[in-house]
């Protein structure tokens, strides 16, 4: 069909993430500014607009903070690890939480005084096993597992509006998303 049609199918994820011009010359990772447009959280942003990954939120409670990820990503659950009474303010998306950067990642949560990381993806160790603890302890962080296309879709949707301009061309562009991956029993 795509042969039949002309239809050309562009994964673009990679180049999205480099960025895209936003105002005044300012580059921003559009992945990151298209989650942070689709949840409405512009003006709760803490740091530097070209990788906005920190808010400060009015404070709600993590099954707060949790429906509202639900109902404007369109998701059918989010993972939690931590209570799901916990309040919230200070929110951090590090993107990946894999093994990789574990210690940075526990080192900005507790300089920067982080109550809940939302995450791509979060293997069940370091992070998630300091999270729970801490929240033992009564010191309460919690995680929200989001999932990885489930966050990044918003900066695909972004990247339709961007593509024509960038590519200099009136070929039309269309996003198709492909939903929530995950079912829970």
């Amino acid at each position: 069909m795509l042969d039949q049609y002309g239809i050309v199918v562009w994964r673009d994820h990679d180049y999205i993430h480099s960025g895209i011009p936003l105002e005044n010359g300012i580059y921003t990772d559009g992945i990151f500014c298209g989650l942070m447009m689709e949840l409405g959280w512009k003006e709760y942003l803490t740091c530097n607009v070209e990788n906005p990954l920190r808010f400060t939120l009015p404070e709600t409670t993590v099954r707060g903070l949790g429906e509202e990820l639900k109902r404007k990503l369109n998701l059918r659950g989010i993972k939690v690890i931590g209570s799901p009474d916990s309040p919230v303010r200070s929110v951090w998306v590090p993107g990946h939480i894999d093994g990789r950067e574990d210690n940075q990642i526990l080192q900005t949560v507790e300089e920067e005084n982080i109550d809940t990381i939302i995450t791509l993806e979060c293997t069940d160790y370091t992070v998630a096993e300091y999270v729970r603890d801490s929240t033992m302890a009564g010191r309460p962080k919690t995680i929200l597992a989001v999932g990885h296309f489930n966050s990044e879709e918003p900066g695909m949707r972004c990247m339709v509006q961007y593509l024509p301009q960038a590519a200099q061309t009136d070929v039309p562009c269309l996003f198709i998303p492909s939903t929530d991956m995950y079912h829970f029993i």
